[in-house]
């Protein structure tokens, strides 16, 4: 999709669309290592030449591609995205990487910066990885998912997932990881907010 001096890259599913909320996707990886390191080289060309570069995940429904984000980091500081969404259906993926399109009228400034970086923690690291995880600790303790107790245990939880997560982080984000915080928005795993410092 080509828009002014920018572009919007998509990442379509292989194959059937699967569901990280829904799915067990512990190693999921649908594309080849040379499909993954041939879609990091066109984004990284795009940046290079001085376009501004949106990447659409829409492989899976509620969460990113990890190793595509791995790879690409490879290249290139994945915060020269200009952004990022992975996140819910298709259509809300596409309406926030629309919505971050038209909000940053080409100009990738510390705001813009900020919001793909939180895209990329919530929908890729967050929804992708330690969403599942601690899904799979809660239901061993019979906890409810959608209507958790103790909020407050959840969210020591979940910030210890986020540290157990640290290589993972360091791998996409390389020397440029924003300081961050995480909280349950509501009581339940389904979305979490995300705060950049």
């Amino acid at each position: 999709m080509l828009f002014r001096s920018g572009v919007s890259i998509v990442l379509p599913p292989k194959n059937k669309q699967g569901d990280y909320a829904i799915q067990d996707f512990t190693n999921y990886e649908p594309y080849s290592s040379g499909e993954v390191k041939e879609m990091s080289e066109t984004i990284y060309d795009t940046v290079r030449k001085n376009k501004n570069c949106y990447l659409l995940d829409l492989d899976c429904a509620n969460g990113g591609t990890i190793n595509l984000l791995s790879e690409l980091a490879k290249y290139m500081p994945v915060t020269d995205l200009c952004g990022y969404s992975a996140w819910n259906t298709a259509s809300n993926s596409l309406g926030t990487i629309l919505s971050q399109i038209l909000a940053a009228n080409e100009n990738n400034n510390a705001e813009n910066k900020k919001f793909t970086q939180e895209r990329i923690i919530d929908d890729c690291v967050y929804q992708s990885k330690i969403r599942q995880n601690l899904s799979n600790i809660l239901k061993a303790k019979n906890e409810n998912i959608f209507m958790i107790q103790d909020v407050a245990q959840v969210n020591k939880l979940l910030n210890q997932e986020f540290k157990n997560q640290s290589k993972l982080i360091k791998e996409i984000f390389g020397n440029k990881i924003p300081e961050f915080s995480t909280s349950l928005r509501w009581p339940r795993l389904f979305e979490i907010e995300v705060r950049i410092s």
